[in-house]
């Protein structure tokens, strides 16, 4: 039963994806987020700067992934799918 009650409360917690995140408003987003303590997805087209943001939003006690993908491209924005 408590292992049913972990899963339900995780699956109630917000999902943030920010989208170019990497850089400026959006990465504060992403920061906002995960001190709120939300789940939250970043992507971004550089692999080496999304990895710095997933360790501190993680660092954060935030559920984070990066995600590499160019969104300004369609096979960028699908990678996000």
């Amino acid at each position: 039963m408590h292992q049913l009650a972990t899963r339900n409360s995780a699956m109630n917690k917000p999902v943030a994806l920010v989208t170019g995140a990497l850089t400026g408003i959006r990465g504060a987003a992403a920061l906002a987020f995960a001190k709120d303590g939300g789940r939250v997805i970043v992507s971004g087209r550089r692999e080496a700067e999304g990895n710095a943001l997933d360790g501190e939003l993680r660092r954060l006690g935030a559920d984070a992934a990066f995600i590499r993908a160019d969104d300004r491209r369609d096979d960028g924005a699908l990678a996000l799918k």
